[in-house]
């Protein structure tokens, strides 16, 4: 692996704008679906209250374990440095995959489709 040095400046603007961007983008997923909270949202989608949400539930978790590593490795002295999640953000990112990995998921079905020629594509 080649280690590359960066003005810390250049550095921490570079993140902040991946950090903006994924908070973006998590903010859309919680409008779509009319929440403020990702964790309400989450229990939300694990207890089948919200049964279309199992692909946006899955993204979040991706986006918030990204977005953690990110403020992590933007507040360490050394930005070559592998982040490391205290314990509480990973006790609650486990918490939330334990909670995907109930949700139950199910093949498309031709009917799924808009039109059949999509299904064709997918080999539905």
């Amino acid at each position: 692996m080649t280690t590359v040095s960066i003005d810390r400046t250049l550095f921490e603007e570079l993140v902040n704008t991946k950090l903006n961007q994924i908070s973006d983008q998590i903010n859309q997923i919680l409008h779509k679906w009319d929440y403020d909270s990702i964790e309400a949202f989450l229990i939300d989608t694990a207890n089948g209250t919200l049964p279309a949400a199992d692909e946006d539930a899955a993204l979040l978790v991706a986006l918030e374990t990204k977005r953690n590593d990110l403020s992590i490795l933007k507040n360490t002295d050394q930005p070559q440095a592998r982040p490391v999640l205290d314990e509480q953000k990973y006790q609650r990112i486990l918490k939330s995959r334990e909670k995907l990995a109930k949700i139950p998921w199910s093949s498309p079905t031709r009917e799924d489709f808009i039109n059949f020629d999509d299904a064709d594509l997918y080999g539905v």
